[in-house]
């Protein structure tokens, strides 16, 4: 096994000269033959390493003696060792987080600080053969997203560093092997024979059953996820391609708009890979509660050119399609409200619908024009905002009430507009003027020496 995961290495260049290693071992076989196989290439490669170990503190004193144990491994071979605890149980609560995901949360963070610390350059770890088997299996069960059966990458970044893993080609009982003719120590996790955990059920029912029906299913499993890597390696650069060129931003790059006729010219394939790519852009992080049936809404708001709809996805975030364009944008995105006064911030100024200017006289107000008494812009009653449901305003032309949805219907406003058309507001929140739509209708008898004209300005939505 050595001399192939060393040719290995070597040949796909996983490991450069002069690096750093930061390999992570939790004193399981797996880990352990990693470790050995790595003191011993260290004698014929140029590179040097250490070891993290990290305790969850889920086993109490067990785990913590996991920890002393690779610990101790290490110092009497001369190897630097950093071991760390973690609270996973705390994480778990504050964060609402199942074990797994918050025990691997917290371990990678402790990774990410240790090659911080010690200028690591690249993160080795000994995922194996039946990991990546299993990572397909539990893939097949709960995901419709092709990208999940590409398993788990041999080679990917980490923050500003790398990770790889040089074992994902070699089958456990390969490792159980080798720590066994090299008599190597380790320890066994008996929560890893919990089927309580679903890759624990996987890795015990599952795997072992495949393996009697097809005895290379590893070998398999592997040139698949292969072939279905390079494929959609391949698709996403040109959804990517397509991306840069067909959609726009706006509003700070948290809204997004992209022409439905340009996307459904394409392949669904590259359809579905571009959806993902304005999810991955717009989202910080990923909801868990994002699944087929969002990708399914997006295919169907592709079918429509005429009217509006929209669909809700997870966390505020909303797809709607307005005659031939699709925008994805927040809901508070949709919403401001701005202070019409000189006090403003140059930031909050910047973004005002309107220019203002004193002047000694008023004109005739126009549905581009207002001009109010200087100490009633001076003392914050009116507000910039977008609209609210049951927005009206009065007409006097009309001797009533309009409401504000109809105005944008009959000036023809485009419904990816609407939501961020500035109005007027007085202190009782009534709105007065719909800017550039109707004139402004303010009851004032406010003789002034000093006005403030506001001008408003058309922005390009």
């Amino acid at each position: 096994m050595y001399v192939k995961v060393k040719n290995h290495i070597v040949t796909n260049q996983l490991i450069q000269p002069g690096e750093k290693l930061l390999l992570a071992v939790s004193g399981g076989a797996d880990s352990m033959a990693m470790l050995d196989v790595f003191n011993r290439l260290s004698k014929d490669l140029t590179f040097s390493f250490m070891v993290v170990t990290v305790d969850h503190m889920l086993r109490g004193e067990a785990s913590e003696a996991d920890r002393l144990f690779v610990e101790n491994y290490c110092q009497v071979r001369g190897i630097p060792v950093v071991g760390a605890s973690v609270d996973v149980v705390s994480f778990k609560q504050a964060h609402g987080a199942g074990t797994q995901v918050a025990a691997r949360a917290l371990r990678y963070q402790v990774f990410q600080n240790v090659m911080n610390k010690h200028d690591c350059d690249t993160l080795v770890l000994a995922h194996h053969a039946d990991d990546q088997a299993e990572s397909l299996v539990m893939a097949l069960v709960k995901s419709t997203d092709p990208r999940q059966l590409t398993g788990m990458p041999e080679v990917r970044g980490f923050g500003d560093k790398r990770l790889i893993r040089p074992f994902l080609h070699v089958a456990k009982v390969d490792l159980y092997h080798y720590v066994k003719t090299r008599q190597i120590p380790y320890r066994e996790d008996p929560s890893n024979a919990d089927d309580h955990y679903r890759r624990n059920a996987v890795r015990h029912h599952v795997i072992p059953r495949l393996k009697q029906f097809n005895p290379e299913v590893l070998k398999t499993t592997d040139v698949l996820m292969s072939h279905l890597t390079e494929d959609n390696d391949y698709l996403m650069k040109e959804a990517e391609k397509r991306f840069d060129e067909w959609v726009e931003k706006r509003q700070d790059n948290q809204v997004v708009l992209i022409d439905i006729s340009v996307v459904k010219k394409e392949a669904r394939a590259l359809q579905r890979r571009l959806f993902h790519l304005i999810l991955n852009y717009l989202y910080d992080t990923l909801p868990s509660r994002l699944s087929y049936k969002h990708e399914t809404a997006f295919f169907g708001l592709l079918q429509h050119t005429d009217g509006h709809r929209s669909v809700d996805l997870p966390d505020g975030l909303v797809m709607r399609q307005v005659y031939h364009r699709l925008m994805f944008c927040f809901k508070d995105q949709q919403t401001c409200e701005k202070t019409v006064n000189n006090k403003a911030s140059v930031s909050d100024q910047r973004q005002l619908s309107f220019e203002e200017t004193i002047v000694g006289e008023k004109s005739d107000v126009t549905k581009d024009c207002l001009y109010l008494p200087y100490t009633l812009y001076n003392q914050e009653v009116y507000h910039v905002r977008t609209r609210k449901a049951g927005d009206k305003i009065y007409l006097p032309e009309l001797d009533g009430h309009k409401k504000v949805s109809r105005i944008f219907i009959d000036q023809k406003i485009p419904q990816d507009q609407r939501d961020q058309w500035p109005l007027l507001v007085d202190q009782h929140d009534h709105v007065v003027w719909v800017m550039g739509l109707t004139k402004p209708f303010i009851q004032t008898h406010v003789e002034a020496k000093q006005y403030v004209k506001l001008m408003y300005q058309k922005k390009s939505f």
